[in-house]
């Protein structure tokens, strides 16, 4: 689990582990920053961002390839199905085609040499050998030859034997190397000395090397000999393998941008150092796996500044992470009177985390060493586990995918971590899952996360935010009692795109854009790193807890360094950007303003923005300015209100009752009869779907059937008492209750199921109006439930593409798809049923598109009486209650329509990249708020206001997060100068330290360089992206 802040910090990513793995997993805390290759601090990790377009690469011209010279014009492009795209790549290589036997010629021209046999250029004897590495590849003879490779014992040398050439290493031919004394031999040397022999592993292949030590008084070790001459010995006694710097530097940038894992690396040497007998080289794969993960942690250590001595103010000076520059560190890169700053403007110095977790990161549980723990345990990413175990215990918590505020419900476990939103890993942010994510691991790297954290307010964004903090402040209170106080601060609200997943209750009490302060932050950028980072994982699953550790905090320092590099174009990039989107946003909202007039605005801007929760359960639900007001839209139970109502107004006036013209109790006895209906359409799908063989099935559906009969058995009897000549309408079994085996097919009883003669004839016309009412409200109802359940598809279908890998997660994964395919084929049938009965009553005073026939609809579109089932009555009335003619789609969508099940239940995927062509896209009706049928003049008028209300609130939310956006950038613009300058500042100090040694000295002021070119930098970017060219230091650049 990790946690991230919003520029370049990351808090804490917990790994969620497959049931197959018992060993932990991590999650780490991540901050957005960036750093040089030479100086990367491990902490927390995120996502680099992609190059900004202003240094991007300019395109080649059409039929031209870069550095290919001008080349004939293209021929015009063709139009059609198969027109062809001129990359120029064809261009270039019909050039070269016709070369293939000449380029061949010289280069096999190259395998001998025309100076061999001949004399040698420097002492004339025969020349019989030349250097491979060296540019020219001058002949000589071999005693020449070793004189001028003093100094590069490690090229590879070609022995002419009198039909071609033999490579070998200098050391066969006679080359010693002398440590100490310039390559000249130690006075001190004895005549009888014998060189050490090892096996040199270098960047061109593995090679062996005779080799003598110093031998003055005084000397250093013999391992300080080795290392001061850039051989790092394999092991620290009696060593016979070196690894050179070059090699291990040229590693390590290797499996930091390229993820190439150790084994395949040193199996590529042993090709370098004989492609054809690969086999015979000696393999040195164990000891370089030892040398390179010390390798790592010592640059890890240098970088860092440890070894220096570096104190960094509220951060313990023990961690070896790159940390976030940008992100508001009091102390560090903040102005000293920064808690003076307006209350309105408060939020440029609140810090941004965000956690989520991971699914590829796992460690595999298999034999290995139990005392091989991380060479720096507690200096990185991951929390102390020994002091996590215990609290694991204590806390008793449910699954946060069992919470009813949660739609999409089982998400596998994998890896937790946090993560600031500048994409950055912060340090201790990252825990192990052992059975799954629970919310105390993610209680410890948040933990981790929040250390030196205790004077800034911090918005916290997590896919499980609106469950998480129920309890969060007790937890931490009772568990972390140093961070009560910080937590106080502390603001949850949802990733963006992780909202889907959600009840709309927590789209607006959780939601972003409606945040004060929040900017136009995603809360989504702690998932930025996993497509890098998973790639890692392939490798890091097979090695032992503490190689894992220490390989993971070295990648992640790294990310973490990326982003530190690219923070100053990437922060002027978003700037501009900002800006932009800022003067977008102020003229709509200007615009709306204007359209409403001074009354109404004057009115609104005295309503608040705080979204009220009222209802308790499953009743509750969120009334707010940024939402329209249901109770503008028809409901089941808001007319089920109305017509009681009637009903009892009637009672006390013999006139009204007259008007009403329905007993009393006939409004309950519709509701009653709906809710049947809906168990019937539910029978019936289920049975539809549901396998012949299945006898557990059968027996489930036996017993809901004996539940519906006794229901119909209830609700004859109540028809009956209301009007007692249903009796003459209803089938004799069905005046006696349902005797049939399949009570889904039994007619209900209301004046749909009934011609417009017979309702005549019975008088149920009025009886007809408040089912039609009430079917009108049904139908707002079932709409909106086909929306949520389309909604919770899509997100079981974003899950298992962001998590499921392989077949056996694909494979559960698909199981809740499935369902929720079922789910929304369900509602949408019993949708289309009750508009077919809305058809069914519907008069010329109901406004909705007209009956015709629509073609391409699936005649399943409607929840129909299954084909073969006997009909309750004489007169088929199919034609009309089941299978009614269907209608139209209306071209504005301002009424109802039929649901089409083969284009109507898609959301819109909210993730994907937009692409040419998608502005043509056509979103289903389904996502529409249809006028309600039959509204007068009047209702039109205040549903009108009612929207630009709504839509007014909306632009100015917008328009806010805009001009914080705009306003966080310059400041974070401000920080990140400020902490680079305090960076060159304390390297150079630690460069003037007589203490220390002159390389350790030379290192500080490299570093304090390096950090001095990046401000610079940085105020360069700053000026040219900001509008105000002049004025930098403001802090409220928002637009009026």
């Amino acid at each position: 689990m990790a946690i991230r802040k919003r520029k370049s910090t990351t808090l804490a990513h917990v790994s969620k582990m497959r049931p197959r793995h018992k060993d932990p997993i991590e999650t780490p805390i991540t901050t957005n920053c960036t750093d040089s290759e030479s100086h990367y601090h491990a902490g927390v990790s995120g996502h680099p961002e992609p190059p900004p377009e202003g240094l991007a690469p300019e395109p080649s011209p059409p039929g031209q390839a870069p550095d290919a010279g001008t080349s004939s014009a293209p021929s015009p492009p063709r139009t059609g199905p198969h027109r062809q795209v001129k990359t120029g790549t064809s261009d270039v290589l019909e050039k070269w085609r016709p070369l293939f036997p000449f380029l061949l010629e010289d280069i096999l021209f190259t395998e001998a040499d025309p100076n061999i046999p001949g004399p040698c250029s420097s002492c004339q004897s025969p020349a019989t050998a030349r250097c491979i590495e060296c540019f020219g590849r001058r002949a000589a003879c071999v005693a020449c030859l070793c004189k001028s490779h003093v100094h590069m014992p490690f090229h590879w040398v070609e022995v002419w034997m009198s039909t071609h050439f033999v490579k070998t290493d200098l050391s066969s031919l006679g080359l010693s190397t002398y440590l100490g004394h310039n390559a000249l031999p130690c006075p001190h040397l004895s005549a009888k000395s014998q060189p050490s022999k090892f096996v040199v592993t270098h960047t061109n292949g593995i090679h062996e090397l005779s080799l003598y030590y110093c031998h003055c008084p005084g000397r250093p070790t013999e391992q300080s000999q080795l290392l001061r001459a850039h051989l790092f010995p394999a092991t620290v006694e009696y060593p016979k393998s070196l690894f050179t710097f070059a090699l291990l530097k040229e590693w390590h940038i290797h499996t930091l941008t390229s993820k190439k894992g150790a084994y395949d690396f040193v199996r590529a040497l042993g090709h370098l150092t004989d492609n054809g007998f690969p086999h015979s080289v000696k393999n040195r794969y164990r000891e370089f796996s030892m040398v390179s993960r010390v390798w790592r942690h010592l640059a890890m250590v240098k970088r860092s500044g440890n070894f220096h001595g570096l104190v960094l103010p509220g951060r313990d000076p023990a961690l070896l992470t790159v940390p976030c520059y940008t992100c508001p560190w009091p102390g560090f890169n903040l102005p000293d009177k920064w808690k003076q700053v307006p209350a309105h403007l408060s939020y440029i110095y609140r810090i941004e985390l965000g956690g989520d977790g991971n699914f590829g990161l796992q460690k595999k549980s298999k034999h290995d060493d139990p005392n091989d723990h991380s060479l720096a345990p507690h200096q990185g990413f991951f929390v102390d586990e020994v002091k996590m175990r215990p609290y694991l215990k204590q806390i008793e918590e449910e699954d946060p995918s069992n919470f009813s505020q949660r739609r999409a419900v089982g998400f596998r476990q994998g890896r937790l971590n946090d993560l600031e939103n500048s994409d950055i890993l912060t340090a201790r942010g990252m825990v192990d899952l052992q059975k799954g994510e629970r919310f105390g691991h993610m209680d410890f790297a948040f933990a981790g996360a929040l250390e030196g954290l205790e004077d800034l307010a911090i918005l916290f964004t997590y896919d499980v935010a609106c469950i998480y903090e129920v309890n969060f402040r007790q937890r931490f209170e009772r568990q972390f009692p140093h961070l009560a106080d910080t937590v106080k601060h502390v603001t949850m609200k949802l990733p963006r795109m992780h909202m889907l997943a959600h009840k709309e209750l927590c789209h607006t009490v959780y939601a972003l854009c409606y945040a004060w302060g929040a900017g136009i932050v995603s809360g989504e950028s702690v998932e930025h790193p996993w497509s890098e980072h998973n790639q890692v994982g392939l490798s890091t699953r097979e090695m032992s807890a503490g190689g894992r550790h220490d390989t993971l905090n070295d990648f992640l320092s790294f990310w973490n360094w990326l982003k530190v590099q690219q923070m100053s174009l990437f922060l002027g990039r978003k700037l501009k950007e900002g800006l932009i989107g800022q003067e977008r946003t102020t003229a709509y909202f200007r615009g709306l303003t204007a359209l409403a007039g001074p009354d109404n605005v004057s009115e609104w801007e005295q309503m608040s923005t705080d979204a009220v929760v009222v209802g308790t359960g499953s009743r509750k639900k969120v009334e707010s300015v940024y939402l329209l007001d249901r109770n503008a839209v028809p409901s089941t139970g808001k007319v089920y209100s109305e017509l009681c109502e009637q009903e009892i107004t009637a009672a006390q006036d013999k006139t009204n009752q007259a008007a009403v013209g329905v007993p009393p109790g006939a409004a309950q006895m519709i509701k009653t009869a709906l809710e049947i209906e809906d168990q019937q359409c539910s029978l019936r799908f289920r049975a539809e779907t549901a396998e012949d063989s299945d006898t557990q099935v059968e027996d489930s559906l036996s017993g809901q059937r004996d539940r519906l009969g006794r229901s119909l058995e209830r609700l004859r009897k109540q028809q009956l008492d209301l009007a007692g000549d249903l009796s003459t309408l209803l089938p004799t079994d069905d005046v006696n209750g349902s005797s049939n085996d399949h009570p889904e097919d039994d007619l209900i009883g209301l004046p749909s199921d009934f011609t417009p003669e017979e309702r005549s004839k019975y008088n149920l016309h009025l009886l007809a109006r408040q089912e039609l009412a009430m079917r009108l409200g049904r139908a707002y109802d079932l709409l909106a439930a086909v929306q949520e359940a389309v909604k919770h598809k899509a997100a079981f279908i974003q899950h298992k593409k962001d998590n499921a890998r392989g077949q056996k997660d694909n494979l559960r994964a698909g199981v809740p798809i499935r369902m929720a395919e079922e789910n929304c084929k369900r509602l949408a049938k019993t949708y289309n049923f009750n508009y077919a009965k809305l058809l069914v009553l519907s008069g010329p005073d109901l406004i909705i598109p007209p009956i015709v026939a629509t073609p391409g609809i699936a005649e399943d579109a409607v929840m129909q009486v299954p084909k073969g089932k006997k009909r309750k009555r004489d007169d088929d009335l199919s034609s009309k209650a089941s299978s009614p003619v269907l209608p139209a789609p209306a071209v504005t969508c301002r009424g109802l329509q039929l649901i089409d099940l083969s284009k109507d239940l898609v959301a819109r995927d909210l993730q994907k990249a937009r692409h040419l062509g998608d502005s043509k896209y056509e979103a289903s009706w389904i996502w529409t708020t249809p006028i309600p049928a039959g509204a007068t003049e009047h209702d039109m008028k205040a549903w009108s206001l009612e929207v630009s209300r709504v839509d007014w609130f909306r632009a100015r939310a917008e328009k806010d997060r805009h001009d914080e956006n705009v306003n966080k950038l310059h400041a974070d613009f401000r920080h990140t100068i400020k902490a680079y300058r305090s960076m060159a500042r304390l390297w150079t100090v630690a460069g003037e330290r007589t203490d220390t040694s002159r390389g350790a000295q030379a290192f500080a002021h490299q570093k304090a360089a390096m950090f001095l070119r990046m401000a610079q930098e940085c105020e360069e970017e700053y000026v040219e992206s900001r509008r105000d060219k002049l004025d930098g230091e403001k802090l409220d650049y928002s637009l009026p």
